[in-house]
């Protein structure tokens, strides 16, 4: 126990936890790693959890513990309409991405949690760089610019941001897989700060999640991420560069990016999974929703 009680008073350390209110929140451990820690919080800040699949087991008995799948995100958003939560929070097994949802049972793309984030880090250390991954920008580029930060595209999995971020002394960054990551906490990522620190936003501003992300909705919209088996993903990245290639501005740093004055997207193959990727975002639902169909035609044929 004296491991895991250092070890959550370091993530205590990221909040004021005299200005925690004892909020409602449905928690989906996906029979992970996750629930000890939360356990000893939840005392602490006298938080009202409700818990779901919180007995660690190994052989997930309710399949992939992913939440960022959207056929995994049911149970949790049943359990929200159920309980009338401040908010919902989601682990994957190791605990290392958390992912979101209101309190109205609506998910929210990390892209979103990391713009709320960001400003927080960069109140602290004013004029500090922020690193993010290729998937998604605008959301998170405006939110850091705005706040005083300079954001930095990098590429995507955590041995190039956590390289990336010690290069430029970020003391945040985050992707849109869910994965959040902290100087001060070895430059590694971690599921349990982003979730005291959202914990500690509602509960200072006053304000639901619900109304703390929907000023970011409404200026940006994000897609999920689309996952697609591909026998060839270099020359589906050929064939979209050939159609998109010349209406955008293109990056290849990681993948492909093409980013016009009304989209953006991103392609490329999966670092950890035989998958093929497609993250996208519009100021517009129809323009993103023409977008997608447009590039999914492309990678299916």
């Amino acid at each position: 126990m004296q491991i895991l009680d250092d070890y959550v008073a370091h993530v205590l350390a990221y909040i004021d936890a005299k200005k925690i209110k004892p909020l409602r929140v449905v928690a989906n451990a996906n029979f992970g790693a996750v629930g000890r820690g939360v356990d000893i919080i939840a005392e602490k800040l006298k938080l009202q959890v409700e818990r779901l699949n919180w007995q660690e087991d190994g052989t997930f008995p309710k399949g992939t513990p992913n939440p960022l799948l959207p056929e995994n995100r049911d149970e949790t958003i049943a359990a929200i309409n159920s309980a009338h939560p401040a908010l919902g929070v989601a682990w994957d097994a190791d605990a290392d991405r958390c992912f979101f949802f209101t309190g109205s049972g609506k998910f929210i793309p990390s892209a979103y949690i990391i713009a709320l984030l960001a400003p927080e880090f960069l109140r602290k250390y004013p004029g500090s760089k922020i690193v993010h991954d290729v998937t998604t920008a605008w959301v998170m580029d405006d939110a850091i610019k705005s706040a005083g930060g300079v954001p930095i595209m990098h590429r995507t999995g955590h041995t190039f941001i956590k390289a990336r971020m010690r290069q430029e002394d970020a003391p945040f960054a985050g992707e849109s897989s869910g994965h959040y990551y902290f100087r001060d906490s070895f430059y590694a990522d971690n599921g349990i700060i982003p979730f005291l620190k959202i914990i500690e936003m509602i509960s200072v501003s006053g304000k639901s999640l619900d109304e703390l992300v929907q000023p970011l909705m409404d200026r940006y919209v994000v897609s999920d991420e689309m996952n697609f088996q591909v026998a060839d993903p270099a020359a589906a990245i050929r064939k979209i560069e050939a159609k998109f290639g010349k209406t955008g501005k293109t990056d290849k740093t990681d993948g492909l990016v093409v980013e016009s004055d009304d989209w953006r997207f991103s392609v490329r193959p999966s670092n950890t999974e035989p998958l093929f990727r497609l993250n996208a975002e519009a100021h517009d639902r129809k323009i993103l929703d023409d977008l997608i169909e447009k590039i999914v035609t492309l990678i299916k044929s």
